[in-house]
């Protein structure tokens, strides 16, 4: 949800057991039992970022500013110890952090929305609070006058000799997924590497969104790395010669199905649904993938992703496998775990393994450590044996739509359910505030981090111009307080408000899986539709207003 040109879009993926690959008959595997982390109240809405020692440095929330640093135990996450603040806070840039091989903490500034690069801050000596703290050792890089470089990954690597290897290309040269950044010398080197997909039909800038957004970069600080695919099981292990990738090996190439939308929302959209997952972490010498392919008990999908309306849009999939690579793409274990859950993380010298289990939109925050340095003395599992027990049974989509929404979620048909929101200059309001007025009521949940929400702007516009005699709008934020008041993208003119806590109870009570999703509510207090996507609020409108009226916003 990050680029201009980002829309929501699903995938496919072959099937494929969680051994499979020649190397994956005769691995060694395991069975482990976790101990669960007693979590600190305070820190049960925080993005844990990486381990460094014995401290957890965590986010408030993507996109955040600060970092907190705790310290963590296999039984508890502790309350925050130190808040630390890396470069300029004025809610413009997108911060990415990341951890050197050296120990050394990057910070990674972005542009807000279009996410063209903007400066690099290096902390060296990150091991101690102290040392983090200390603003006089940090190293800071002007990258405003680098070329225009669009920036998609997740994250990045600091290369062995000093430049940065990120999921991004030149807006110059767009026929790349991954570009080094010589950063020192205000240069841009793509990389010559491009997904065969057995998919042309389509602009390289719609190729670009399905492989560099959300996608991850790693490196073992020797100059191999890792690309990892955004919600599907596509990854593999590379070396860079001069500006040439050479593939070492594949561990999972399971390429999605896509295709580009006609006008207006132009938009790259999934052609089928996609049913597996992959999370990773790696240290220098291990790489652990997470198979995802089931919900939070274990239950296994036929179907996970899908755009039909009605449909489950919960990007939370869950796993209990892990394997364990070397840095040549050997594997060299499968572990199973006894819980399941949706990321993983692994402590620095492979000793610890810690399995979170957190998905924001139901409150479901958990994790378990795992303990590694005794795993090759464990007695061995047969996983032919261990993958039948795990199959426990395929579901249909309507169950797991059902599993996604809250289950006291307000429907169709029921009353709306009043909240106090502030506006940007923290005024209080309540969603009933336009009752009994004759109009109808359109909530909008949605974030400046989203792409469709941003890009449905525009057609928002002209609709509430027209049409304000006859519907109140209200844009519910489920942006961090700070970012949002900043108005990155402008003011709407209809309402626009945020209730400080990033949407969480008003999206749990009205069932939001997903965003942009639009309530329509009589001038009773009624609710007449929930529609996601747009196209679904599109279709609700000409209930409510004559269709030519909506056909000419679409051809606007």
């Amino acid at each position: 949800m990050k680029k201009n040109l980002i829309s929501l879009f699903v995938f496919t993926l072959v099937s494929i057991s969680a051994w499979a690959g020649t190397d994956g008959k005769n691995v060694h595997a395991v069975e482990l039992t976790g101990q669960e982390v007693k979590i600190a109240k305070e820190n049960k809405r925080k993005y844990i970022e990486f381990i460094l020692d014995d401290n957890l440095i965590s986010k408030q929330s993507v996109g955040e500013q600060g970092l907190f640093v705790h310290k963590y135990s296999n039984t508890e996450w502790n309350q925050a110890e130190a808040e630390l603040t890396i470069g300029k806070n004025d809610g413009i840039l997108w911060p990415v952090y990341v951890c050197g091989s050296d120990n050394s903490l990057l910070r990674l500034d972005t542009e807000f929305g279009t996410r063209h690069l903007q400066k690099l801050t290096v902390v060296p000596n990150s091991k101690s609070i102290e040392a983090l703290n200390d603003s006089l050792s940090w190293i800071r890089y002007d990258l405003s006058k680098l070329p225009e470089l669009s920036y998609g990954s997740s994250n990045f690597v600091l290369t062995p000799d000093s430049m940065l290897l990120v999921g991004g290309f030149p807006k110059s040269d767009e026929k790349h997924i991954l570009t080094i950044v010589d950063f020192k010398n205000n240069k841009l080197i793509p990389l010559d590497y491009w997904p065969d997909d057995g998919i042309n039909d389509v602009p390289d800038i719609f190729k670009n969104d399905v492989y560099v957004d959300n996608s991850n970069i790693f490196g073992n600080g020797q100059g191999h790395y890792l690309y990892k695919g955004y919600d599907r099981r596509n990854a593999f292990i590379f070396t860079i010669d001069n500006d040439n990738v050479k593939i070492v090996k594949s561990m999972y190439a399971n390429y999605p199905k896509y295709k580009v939308t006609p006008p207006p929302f132009l938009r790259v959209e999934g052609i089928e649904s996609c049913k597996w997952g992959l999370e990773c972490t790696v240290n220098n010498q291990h790489i652990a993938l997470l198979l995802t392919d089931s919900d939070i008990n274990g239950t296994k999908y036929k179907e996970i992703y899908t755009l039909e309306e009605g449909k489950d849009l919960s990007p939370y999939i869950y796993g209990n496998v892990v394997e364990l690579y070397d840095w040549d793409g050997n594997k060299q274990k499968v572990i199973y775990l006894d819980h399941y859950g949706s990321s993983i993380i692994m402590s620095d010298d492979g000793k610890k393994l810690f399995l979170f289990a957190d998905d924001y939109i139901k409150n479901i925050h958990k994790i378990w450590s795992y303990d590694l340095s005794n795993i090759d003395n464990l007695p061995q599992v047969d996983i032919e044996e261990m993958e039948k027990t795990r199959a426990i049974h395929d579901v249909e989509s309507s169950v797991v739509k059902d599993s996604a929404e809250p289950v006291n979620a307000l429907k169709e048909g029921d009353m709306m359910v009043d909240f106090e929101l502030y506006d940007y200059d923290d005024k209080p309001h309540h969603l009933n505030e336009f009752l009994g007025k004759g109009k109808y009521i359109v909530l909008e949940f949605s974030a400046l981090t989203c792409g469709p929400c941003q890009m449905v702007k525009p057609l928002l516009e002209k609709f509430y111009k027209r049409h304000k005699d006859k519907f109140e709008m209200i844009t519910i934020s489920g942006d961090r307080e700070k970012p949002w008041k900043q108005k990155p993208n402008g003011e709407v003119s209809w309402h626009e408000w945020n209730d400080h806590n990033m949407g969480a109870d008003i999206n749990e009570k009205y069932g939001i899986i997903g965003i942009p999703t639009f309530v329509i509510i009589d001038s009773e207090g009624k609710i007449l539709r929930k529609c996601t996507p747009t196209s679904a609020f599109l279709d609700a409108l000409k209930e409510l207003i004559p269709t030519e009226e909506v056909d000419k916003l679409l051809k606007e």
